[in-house]
């Protein structure tokens, strides 16, 4: 009997050493919870990474004032990996974060290019002030009916993220554009989230870069995208 509880313990332990937690003003929060992001923070307040994780994104703002409102205006992207607190002035959006090996952080979001391994996918779209997308890589490809398809993107954890979406039919044509030598692409149809009329939904083909309209029952591959 006391074996069998000592056992449990052990493995309770384990689960909780494996828990992925952040400090934020001293409390302890637990990242998983799907409320955990974006997570603002003003000027003052404190944050770090718990092991396993060991790297924050945040987005950090600066307060203009505009009479009597205060505007924010973005400033760059940090890669906070330990205690930290947002200046004076300043605003922090923290908008991932990241366990020790499951993608490459450490290059500037200032110098990232199109087609860098970044945030978990490649990337495909920068939008100028900081931001952009990834396309999941190929190790994560699906394929199904367009439902299927939904489903799949919504649920897909993958390199840490949870907020993997079907493209638009603009945003798949746009990595088609940008990076269809890159990602390991199969020459074949690929789903987008826009959908058409008649229970049809719009796809783009990777052999050739056209769009088309399909019944939503056909069975298309599934390639999935984030913003970061």
């Amino acid at each position: 009997m006391k074996k069998n509880i000592l056992i449990s313990l052990v493995l309770i332990l384990a689960v909780s050493l494996q828990a992925q937690t952040i400090t934020v003003d001293g409390n302890s929060l637990l990242v998983s919870e799907n409320n955990s992001f974006p997570l603002w923070l003003a000027a003052g307040s404190t944050i770090s990474p718990n092991p396993p994780v060991h790297l924050l994104s945040v987005m950090e703002y600066a307060e203009i004032s505009n009479g009597e409102e205060m505007n924010l205006m973005y400033s760059c992207v940090l890669n906070v990996t330990q205690n930290a607190t947002v200046p004076e002035g300043k605003v922090w959006k923290v908008v991932s974060a990241m366990e020790g090996g499951t993608q490459n952080m450490d290059i500037s979001v200032d110098s990232l290019e199109i087609g860098d391994d970044y945030a978990g996918g490649i990337v495909f779209y920068l939008d100028g002030n900081g931001g952009g997308k990834v396309c999941a890589k190929s190790h994560t490809e699906s394929a199904g009916e367009w439902d299927e398809a939904i489903n799949f993107a919504t649920d897909l954890v993958d390199s840490g993220f949870d907020d993997w979406y079907l493209p638009t039919r603009k945003e798949l044509e746009l990595v088609y554009d940008q990076i269809a030598d890159l990602g390991n692409f199969q020459p074949s149809y690929y789903w987008s989230s826009s959908e058409n009329y008649n229970g049809s939904a719009w796809n783009v083909t990777f052999s050739n870069g056209l769009t088309d309209s399909s019944n939503k029952g056909s069975s298309f591959r599934v390639r999935v995208i984030r913003a970061f």
